[in-house]
Formats: structure tokens, C-alpha cells, sequence
């Protein structure tokens, strides 16, 4: 039997060391891909529970700054929308600007394309209310509007929702605004 050189020893165990530190790498990589898979579940998982602990905190303090009792929403909303764009809305309680908004093109095409506006949370007092909305717009050939709609509500132990609309008229090609109470 033949005995191996020295300088063949060292390329043998150069190899064998070459095999485990592969062997390593190949288990650390995979060991990295692994935390890496956990890491973004975790993470989703906490983002998913961030979201709904926030859309909870929301509901309570909604629910302890209006008690149902007293609340008040006011929504805005828009039928076709084809004779009327809608520029501002002033929202009048009793005599007392509750809500104003300036509505950007983005958010009057929203409303155009069905989407409705909660535009007031809020509480009042138990008795009869007046709520006036005062519509400011460009009409059919580019003229200004301003017209308001009223209506009148008691406050009685349950939320009050109001609906803002403003509907196309079918006759004159005139819009038509509206305010009502919510069942």
C-alpha cells in the first residue's frame, strides 16, 4: 500500500473543507429564506391587526364623541349629475355652519359616478332642528348656481341621517337639489 504524499492530505482535506463550508451556505441560505418567509407573514399579520384595531378605536370613539342618541350625519349625493357640477356645499344647522367643503374635479366625478359623501358627524341637541344646504356649481352651459334646499327633523333618542342630493330635472334640462331625512 501506497502512502499518500503530504501535499495530497492537504488537497483532501482542502476539499472536504470546501464541502462542509458549501454544505453550510446551502443551510444558512435556506435558513435565511426561511426566516425571510416568516418575517413577511409576521409582518402581514401585524399590518392586518394594526388596520382592524384602528377601524375598532374608530368605532368607539365615534360612538363615545356622537352617542346614538344625539347623532347627526349628513350625506351628499348625486343623481346622473349631468346638468350640475357641484363646486361647494355649506351645511347650516339652526343658523349655524356646521359643514363646508370645496369640492376638487376628482371628487365631483365621484359623486357623479354614484359615490355618496358622509359629509358631517355630529351631535345636537334633542328638539326640532332646521338643516339648510346651500349647493354652489356650474350648470348646463357653464352657469353659476347657488341654491339651497332645507329641511326640517326633531332630534328624538336615535340618529338622525340626512341625505343631500342633487338630481337632474328631466324638463328644463334643470338641475333640482333636495334634502331629506333617512329612515
Amino acid at each position: 500500500m501506497i502512502a499518500p504524499s503530504r501535499a495530497g492530505w492537504r488537497s483532501v482535506a482542502a476539499a472536504a473543507g470546501l464541502l462542509a463550508i458549501g454544505a453550510c451556505a446551502s443551510a444558512s441560505a435556506q435558513a435565511v429564506a426561511t426566516a425571510d418567509a416568516t418575517l413577511d407573514a409576521d409582518s402581514q399579520a401585524f399590518k392586518r391587526e394594526a388596520l382592524e384595531l384602528e377601524r375598532d378605536l374608530r368605532q368607539l370613539e365615534t360612538s363615545r364623541l356622537y352617542p346614538a342618541a344625539n347623532r347627526l350625519e349628513v350625506f351628499v349625493a348625486t343623481d346622473i349629475g349631468a346638468f350640475f357640477k357641484l363646486e361647494t356645499l355649506r351645511v347650516e344647522l339652526d343658523g349655524k355652519t356646521i359643514a363646508e367643503h370645496r369640492y376638487s374635479d376628482a371628487e365631483s366625478a365621484a359623486l357623479t359616478r354614484g359615490a355618496a359623501q358622509q359629509l358631517h358627524v355630529g351631535t345636537t341637541s334633542p328638539g326640532a332642528h332646521q338643516l339648510l344646504a346651500v349647493f354652489t356649481g356650474r350648470g348646463p352651459e357653464g352657469r353659476r348656481y347657488r341654491r339651497g334646499a332645507s329641511v326640517d327633523f326633531t332630534q328624538a333618542g336615535q340618529p338622525s341621517r340626512i341625505d343631500l342630493r342633487v338630481i337632474d330635472g328631466e324638463g328644463p334640462q334643470q338641475p333640482a337639489f333636495s334634502a331629506k331625512v333617512l329612515p
